[in-house]
This record gives C-alpha cells, structure tokens and sequence, in this order.
C-alpha cells in the first residue's frame, strides 16, 4: 500500500490562486481604509 505522504503528497502554493490572492489582498486593505 502506498504510504499517506505518497497518497497526498505535501500541499505546495497554488500556482492559479496565489496571484489572485496577492492582488485581492491590497485591494482589500484598499477598501478597509
């Protein structure tokens, strides 16, 4: 059987998700203030 690591490997960045959370974020601090 394969082991858990093999079935679910470590998470690493979303490569899709993380620009649009690191604009999103700037314009949030934006909208707070």
């Amino acid at each position: 059987m394969p082991t858990p690591a093999e079935v679910f490997p470590p998470k690493r960045p979303a490569p899709p998700a993380a620009p649009a959370q690191r604009l999103a974020a700037p314009a949030q601090r934006l909208a707070a203030g």
